[in-house]
């Protein structure tokens, strides 16, 4: 193999360069880019591992999106060693109906040992697009797990036979409902992924980026309920608002139905207030009745979020914050005790990814949160 050149923006990652292949060569190739030896490889010349704890499938809509993608596959196969196999879904410059190129991605691992990762990219354009599931299967490495990451502003649902046939193969499908176009648009693509994700088994693993953003949120919306910050306002919680960006509604949704699930309380009504603002009215544990709202934010931010506590009526009232401050911060404002405030990094959408793979997707409370939303969103836009 030629020598492996550094990856821009990238410390201590190489890359062997792309060699143009025969589709029906793939498997061939990639045998005999380990049959031998590594030359002049970056960031050192020390021996090299050759890894793989899984098959990651990425449905690319397009080849500028391929290229953003292909620098987010470098963090992901560092921390979860994958066959990756990008499919792109718009033909190559050579006007080829299929394309293939085959390549590694490497970083220096323990021991000062290179750690590399197959790395395939398959362009198809016009009908050739619907022969990528056959010709990805033969390359699928049968006794490791498989992801299938689809990327694009399109639901997994709406990509027709193309989706259906790909996530056949998998055991794991990520997606980023915030990629979607936003207003009903995305309100009716959320339906109707829940609505696949609901026929599917628990077994298989379901990941939606949006749902591990969350996990700062709904860390802090339970400390800001918890009695020891504020005595009584769990019981009493009669009015939830949350607040959100352009396109990150599906956060919105997400979190008030985990609310509402471990509060146990009960859909009653749903109602659209507004233009992307929709309203609910739940009947609590205790007999009582609680509203829910989500709207855009005011101040119009794209990556806007936020939700706003109320427990009790008239003087009695209380009112507790959770939104993000300066910086990198989520905050509690309002409670008993002085504004309390968390640390939360930014993390890329690899570094999401690479989590989401390791744990195969199979989180219950996502999967309940997620069917319930369904039901909340689907009432609001009906």
């Amino acid at each position: 193999m030629t020598a492996a050149a550094p990856v821009p923006g990238a410390p201590g990652f190489a890359a062997y360069p792309a060699k143009p292949v025969d589709v029906q060569q793939i498997e061939r190739e990639l045998t005999a880019m380990w049959s031998a030896p590594l030359g002049g490889a970056a960031p050192t010349d020390a021996p090299v591992t050759r890894a793989c704890m899984s098959n990651l499938i990425v449905y690319v809509p397009d080849q500028a999106a391929a290229a953003r993608l292909g620098d987010e596959v470098v963090p992901i196969v560092e921390h979860h060693p994958s066959r990756v196999l990008m499919l792109v879904a718009e033909g190559a410059s050579s006007g080829e109906p299929l394309e293939a190129y085959v390549s590694a991605l490497c970083h220096l691992g323990d021991a000062g040992r290179q750690v590399c990762s197959e790395h395939v990219v398959i362009s198809a354009a016009g009908g050739a697009i619907r022969r990528l599931p056959s010709v990805v299967r033969p390359l699928i490495l049968g006794d490791l797990p498989t992801a299938l990451w689809w990327t694009g502003g399109k639901p997994p649902p709406q990509g027709g036979d193309l989706f259906r046939e790909l996530s056949v193969d998998a055991s794991q499908v990520v997606f980023d409902s915030l990629e979607w176009p936003g207003g009903d648009a995305q309100a009716h693509g959320f339906v109707a992924t829940a609505t696949w994700a609901a026929g599917l088994p628990k077994t298989d693993g379901v990941s939606d980026l949006a749902w591990t953003r969350l996990g700062p949120w709904r860390s802090l919306v339970s400390q800001a309920l918890d009695p020891a910050v504020a005595p009584g306002a769990l019981a009493a919680l009669s009015d939830v608002e949350i607040e959100h960006g352009a396109q990150t509604a599906p956060k919105a949704w997400l979190l008030i139905a985990w609310m509402a699930d471990r509060l146990r309380w009960k859909l009653a009504g749903a109602r659209r207030a507004g233009e992307r603002h929709f309203e609910w009215t739940y009947t609590r544990r205790d007999g009582g009745s609680a509203r829910v709202a989500s709207r855009p934010a005011a101040s119009g931010q794209e990556d806007a979020f936020g939700a706003r506590l109320r427990s009790g009526a008239g003087a009695q009232a209380k009112e507790v914050t959770v939104v993000r401050s300066a910086g990198d911060r989520i905050s509690i404002i309002g409670a008993a005790t002085p504004t309390h405030a968390v640390v939360m990094p930014y993390r890329s959408r690899a570094a999401l990814v690479a989590q989401e793979l390791a744990d195969l997707g199979r989180d219950a409370i996502y999967r309940a949160s997620l069917d319930d939303a369904r039901l909340l969103v689907e009432k609001a836009i009906a």
